[in-house]
Order: C-alpha cells, then sequence, then structure tokens
C-alpha cells in the first residue's frame, strides 16, 4: 500500500541519447531509396572569386611540379614551408640586429667607422652579412607565403585578421629594412637621403629644415640625432613587425614557428656560406659635396632609388600613392574578394560525449570544452564561437557521434552520397574516392560534376569521387562504413601534409589511418582495402592508377605520399635549386648603379 503522504522523487526528462544509443558512423543506417537522396554540395565555396584562384593555384603547381619532380621528397620542396621559413629569417635578422647594434654608435663619421670597424672582424662581418640576406630571404619567403595563403583562400572569414597581420608585418619589415641602409651613412644611405629630400620638395619649408638640419656641411655636428631617430624607426618597425606577426598566429592552434629541423640546418649554413663568398662590404662615405661614383643597391628594399632620384617630386609622390593603394587594397582584400563562405560550424549538444577530439584537432581554436548542464552522463560539452570557424570541416572527422554539422548540412550527407553512388553506379564494382576540395578543383570534378564518375585504365571497378572540403573531414570509421555498403574500394586522397590549406587536415588524416591519433581507423582495417594519398593536387589524375598497380603489401600503405627518404641525389638536387635561388638574391642585392642627381638641383628646386 502506497504512502500518499511521502514525497515522491520527480523523473528527470531525458534529454539524450545514453551511451548504448549513441549514432556514431558505423551505426548509420542504409536509407532507402538511396537514388533520393541529396548529394553533398559544396557550391557556395565555389561562387565568386574561386575560379581565379584556381587559375592562380594552377600556375603556381607548373613551378612547384618539376621542384617535387627533382628532390622526390615533400620535406624537400621550400613552397610547402615558406611560413616558417620566413620566420626562421626573421629570428635571423632579430638576432643579428641585437648583435650589431651593440657596436652601433651614432653620429655622421662615428657611424660610418662603427660599421667600418665591425667589417673588420670576422664575427661581426660574418653577423653583417648574414644580417642583409636574412633580411632580403625574409622579404622573398614572406611574399611567397603570402600570395600561397592568396590562392588557397586562405584569408577570408574568420582567416581575415591573419591575413591583416601578415601584410602589416610585411610593410614594416620592408620599411626596416630601408631604415637599416640609412644607419650606415655611406653613399647608399646619402641617395637615400637625397630621395628623402625630394620627397618633401614639394613643402619647401619641411625641407630646407630636413637639409639644414641634418645634410648640410655646417649641420655635421647633429647627425647623431638623425641616426638616433633611425635607429629608433629601425627597431620600433621591428616591433611593429612582431606584433603584426603575432596577430597574424593570434587565432591558430598550435601554430608552427620554425620548418623541419634539416630547413634550419639547410637555411643556416647556406646564410652563413653565402656571407663568406659574398660579405656585405661599405661604400666610401657619405659626402652630399660630390655626386656618387658607381655603386651598388639592394633592389629588394630600394628599388625605388632610381625612380626617386630621376624623377620630379610629383612622380615620387605618385609613386608612393601607388605603393600605398596597393598595400592598403591588400590589406582590405577579405572584404573586397566576392567568394561566397560556407556557414560556420555546429555542435548538436545532445549527441556530444565530451571526448575532445573536436577542440583538439581544430586548427583555429574553435571549440571550448565546458562543463555539461543537463543529465547527460557525460562530464563535458563541446561549444564552438563560430566567428572563428573557417568551416573546414576538420572536426566532421574528428566527431564519432555526428555531433557536428557544418550549418544545415549534416555530417550524414557524406555518407547518405557516399550510399547514392553505391546504387546509382554503372557496374557493381565501386571504388569510392573522397578527395579534397583542391585536387577536385584542379581536376574540374567541382565545376564539371560529371566527372566524378568515370574510369581509369588498368582498373576493374569504377572510381566515384566525392569532393570534401578536406581531407582531414573524413571520419575513419564513415570509410569502413562505406566498405561494408558494398564498395570494392575506399581512398581518400589529401594534399601533402606541410601543404593542407586547413593546415593539419592532412596530417590529421595520416595520423588516423596509421593509428597514431583519435579516433584511429580500427586495427582489424589496417589491412582492408582502405587508403589514403597526401600528394599534390594537379596530380589527382595520376593517383588512382598508381594505387590500381601496387600490388604488395608495402605499396599499399594506408597513407602514399612522396617518398620520405632523403637520399644523395635529392640533397644534390636541392643543393642545385638553393644555389640557383641565392645567385638570384645576390644578384638582386648588388645591382649596379650611377646616380646622376646633384643634392644642387634639389636645393634649388626648393628654393634653398
Amino acid at each position: 500500500m502506497n504512502d500518499k503522504s511521502s514525497p515522491t522523487k520527480e523523473k528527470k526528462p531525458d534529454k539524450g541519447p545514453k551511451p548504448s544509443q549513441v549514432m556514431t558512423w558505423r551505426k548509420l543506417p542504409d536509407t532507402s531509396p538511396a537514388e533520393t537522396m541529396s548529394p553533398v554540395d559544396w557550391e557556395t565555396r565555389n561562387h565568386g572569386g574561386r575560379p581565379f584562384l584556381r587559375w592562380l593555384e594552377r600556375l603556381a603547381l607548373v613551378i612547384e611540379r618539376p621542384i617535387n619532380r627533382l628532390v622526390g621528397v615533400v620535406d624537400l620542396n621550400p613552397f610547402y614551408h615558406t611560413g616558417t621559413i620566413a620566420f626562421f629569417l626573421l629570428m635571423v635578422v632579430f638576432g643579428t640586429g641585437v648583435y650589431l647594434l651593440m657596436f652601433y654608435q651614432y653620429g655622421a663619421t662615428v657611424s660610418y667607422e662603427s660599421v667600418a670597424h665591425m667589417e673588420n672582424f670576422f664575427v661581426s662581418r660574418i653577423a653583417r652579412a648574414v644580417h642583409r640576406y636574412a633580411s632580403g630571404g625574409l622579404v622573398i619567403f614572406t611574399l611567397l607565403h603570402a600570395f600561397r595563403i592568396f590562392f588557397q583562400g586562405r584569408f577570408q572569414g574568420a582567416r581575415w585578421l591573419g591575413w591583416v597581420g601578415g601584410i602589416v608585418a610585411t610593410a614594416m619589415i620592408w620599411l626596416a629594412g630601408i631604415t637599416g641602409y640609412w644607419l650606415i651613412w655611406d653613399q647608399g644611405a646619402q641617395l637615400i637621403s637625397q630621395a628623402f629630400l625630394n620627397l618633401l620638395s614639394p613643402f619647401p619649408n619641411l625641407a630646407l629644415a630636413f637639409y639644414n638640419g641634418f645634410l648640410a656641411p655646417s649641420a655635421a655636428d647633429n647627425i647623431w640625432m638623425l641616426m638616433f631617430i633611425l635607429v629608433i624607426l629601425h627597431i620600433g618597425l621591428s616591433v611593429l613587425a612582431a606584433v603584426a606577426y603575432w596577430y597574424h598566429i593570434k587565432h591558430l592552434s598550435r601554430p608552427k614557428f620554425f620548418p623541419p629541423q634539416h630547413w634550419v640546418i639547410i637555411m643556416g649554413v647556406s646564410l652563413i656560406v653565402m656571407s663568406l663568398l659574398f660579405p656585405s662590404g661599405l661604400l666610401p662615405i657619405a659626402d652630399f659635396t660630390q655626386i656618387p661614383d658607381q655603386i651598388y643597391i639592394d633592389l629588394i628594399y630600394l628599388f625605388y632609388l632610381p625612380t626617386a632620384l630621376t624623377n620630379s617630386p610629383f612622380v615620387l609622390w605618385g609613386g608612393v600613392i601607388v605603393l600605398f593603394s596597393t598595400w592598403l587594397f591588400s590589406t582590405i582584400i577579405p572584404w573586397l574578394f566576392p567568394t561566397k563562405l560556407l556557414p560556420p560550424i555546429e555542435v548538436v549538444a545532445e549527441k556530444c560525449v565530451g571526448c575532445t577530439f573536436c577542440a583538439e584537432d581544430c586548427p583555429y581554436d574553435v571549440f571550448t570544452m565546458e562543463p555539461r548542464e543537463d543529465d547527460l552522463p557525460y562530464q563535458l560539452v563541446a561549444v564552438a564561437q563560430p566567428e572563428l570557424c573557417t568551416s573546414c570541416g576538420i572536426c566532421l572527422g574528428s566527431c564519432s557521434t555526428l555531433a557536428i554539422s557544418i550549418g544545415d548540412i549534416p555530417p550524414e550527407a557524406l555518407w547518405h552520397e557516399a550510399q547514392r553512388r553505391l546504387v546509382t553506379a554503372d557496374q557493381k564494382a565501386v571504388k569510392i574516392v573522397f578527395a579534397c576540395e583542391r585536387h577536385a578543383a584542379q581536376t574540374d570534378l567541382i565545376y564539371q560534376p560529371d566527372k566524378t564518375h568515370h574510369h581509369v585504365p588498368g582498373e576493374t571497378s569504377q572510381v566515384e569521387t566525392i569532393p570534401v572540403l578536406c581531407a582531414g573531414m573524413v571520419h575513419p570509421d564513415l570509410t569502413a562504413r562505406v566498405l561494408d555498403a558494398g564498395a570494392a574500394e575506399v581512398e581518400v586522397i589529401g594534399c601533402p601534409a606541410d601543404d593542407c590549406a586547413n593546415r593539419e587536415g592532412s596530417l590529421w588524416l595520416a595520423e588516423r589511418f596509421t593509428r597514431k591519433r583519435s579516433p584511429k581507423l580500427k586495427r582489424s582495417l589496417t589491412k582492408a582495402p582502405i587508403h589514403g594519398a597526401l600528394l599534390p593536387p594537379d596530380e589527382y589524375d595520376q593517383i588512382i592508377p598508381l594505387l590500381a598497380k601496387a600490388s604488395t603489401a608495402e605499396e599499399r600503405k594506408p597513407i602514399t605520399r612522396l617518398s620520405a627518404k632523403f637520399t644523395r641525389k635529392n640533397l644534390a638536387y636541392l643543393a642545385v635549386l638553393l644555389a640557383i635561388g641565392l645567385i638570384i638574391q645576390v644578384v638582386l642585392t648588388y645591382v649596379p648603379y650611377t646616380s646622376q642627381q646633384d643634392i644642387q638641383i634639389l636645393l634649388e628646386r626648393i628654393g634653398g
């Protein structure tokens, strides 16, 4: 008999699935009829400027292809490491700059003589040359890095801060380089001073104040003030470049600062060899009473000097306006480029089991793991910050419970598309290939959907290619589910690990398939026909035949990529490529120039 006066415990509502009820990729049900399922459609990713970016990337691949063929090792392709090599060079510039600053003194003759003393000592002479060549290489690799970020579309949406930070840092580095050449107070600094005076000539009072204060023979005792100002500018611009770089990497998880160790050694040795073979040297001291004889200028930093010295100030101001407009345009490109973006990811809290894999794998710190406030038997739940999301899809490959979707596109859409391809294929044997969008775009699979259904010479099965946003978007259990559904083989094709447009997608795919990272490919499936390939985006048409011809267990590894072994032949080819690049940099750094610009002409122009 129930005691109606005793309190009864109120039953809490069931707010979500219990552990045994959680939906996973392997538990996805078959859906019928498969022909009616909506295909995965990333069309919004390809509007507006994407075809232009694809065309730019195709041009870049034309240059990269022979380098990959020569070196044979992805890790030895310098284009894949432009960002980290640039940071390494930045650290070299900072280190050698601090060392040289300890010996620098302020004053016309004193500044010049302090630099001359550096040239008389082996260590400081090498440090000067290393500082010079590292500064030039820094500009080159920074520009290459910016170009790669641009054609890969890594400047839009949530990535705008990184793009703007990089563009600002590049400008600060260039301006700091100009002030560095000015500090030597040699004939090169003399031409820089005359160019600056020419720039000021439309403002006679300001121009005369600059001349009388620092350049006139009577102002010799004041030069130390100019040198001090230039040192402050040189250091200040370098610090601003460092701050801008911090913003460049602010929203990145696990930012990579330095390139692989072999690149640190290669670049370090190259800088020292260049410095030994081509020391910086020293031009004669600045003398504004004479026109300098032929001198050598660095076109990487001082390319503007010939125009600035030989044309009217209005032409010079026009050049300044063009340079500034180009820089400003580059800075605001994220808001000018007409490409539409996919919606950010969404987390279905009821499906989240708090495994933390998405937070650990996200390249952009989108996820935080918060304590649960519902009755589900899990401690944490993933919470997304949509303003940081780039819609790369890597978190979908991390989530085993299908708790993450891209906008209103559920993760099951990939399974539905694969199932639809299996049902509607022309023959029984079907190979399902998940290809990242860079591979799909370069092979026109995105722009010509009919090309996703094709036969490959030497293949006994029909190949069905499903474009995905990133190779890291494909969960290992999804490949197993597709294989269970009747696929003869499942391939996942992505970019080289160091060239992934989403930073870490290809790397995570490789580590999941080789069981080094969770979620792992099940041990029982390591010998199943499930494979991955990490190769450049223009090699898609060669990947499938390559895998089809592989017959031995060694050839059919879980992840296929360019050889990871360094051979003497690889290193020899790389040495030749580096030698060519270094010679080009030396040529750009020592360009002969003869000035015909007398400072008296400038003084007459400003009425002095």
